[in-house]
């Protein structure tokens, strides 16, 4: 006769497993055992928060004393600190404190008068001259120098009109005959005294009584 072969048995996740003990042990041990994975999770988001504070912290300053050496550098120390708030801020929110830090603006830090002694007014009256002529534009230059050369040609032009060189007579009768000659002028040579005209000294006379 044969032997009989046992089955192996086969195990697949999510089988029961089999303890030893009552039933309300092995509840017990399981409650437990959940527990302490809460635990351990617990501690170790308490962990990062309080590395994230900290760092935050060090941030915040850092940021501070970056701002006190700007108000050092430039000279504004107590206008930056003032903070404004449109409502009832909380005690103990440090983070809202230096968010309203640098919310003015700077041209409000230097609005007023600027009060000056009277030593430093003194000083620059001696520079400043109170009696000094107003000063020239080129505009006003240009005009001066205008006029002066106006008066110029029109003192010429008066002393010219008044005393007129006399012309000799035959001078005035040879550019008489040069008119006629000129009224019948078709082409040809123009008369030698007609070219030599521009070079007398009256010569606007001439052609005015030719």
């Amino acid at each position: 006769m044969g032997k009989s072969k046992k089955g192996k048995s086969t195990k697949k996740s999510g089988d029961p497993v089999s303890r030893s003990g009552p039933l309300a042990e092995q509840i017990l041990q399981d409650d437990s055992v959940r527990d302490s994975h809460r635990v351990k999770f617990r501690q170790h988001v308490e962990e990062d928060t309080f590395v994230d504070d900290k760092l935050s912290r060090k941030i915040l300053d850092q940021a501070r004393k970056q701002q006190e050496e700007l108000e050092e550098s430039y000279g504004v120390k107590s206008a930056l600190k003032q903070t404004t708030s449109l409502g009832p801020t909380e005690t103990g929110s440090d983070d809202e404190d230096d968010d309203d830090v640098g919310e003015e603006e700077p041209q409000d830090f230097f609005e007023g008068t600027i009060d000056i002694d009277k030593e430093d007014e003194k000083a620059l009256e001696q520079f400043m001259n109170k009696d000094a002529p107003p000063r020239q534009t080129l505009a006003d230059i240009i005009m001066e120098k205008l006029t002066e050369k106006r008066t110029e040609v029109a003192s010429q032009m008066s002393e010219s009109g008044m005393s007129l060189p006399e012309i000799d007579e035959r001078v005035v009768q040879v550019y008489k005959g040069v008119g006629q000659l000129l009224s019948k002028y078709r082409s040809g040579k123009l008369p030698k005294a007609f070219k030599v005209l521009p070079s007398l000294r009256s010569w606007e006379q001439v052609g005015i009584r030719f």
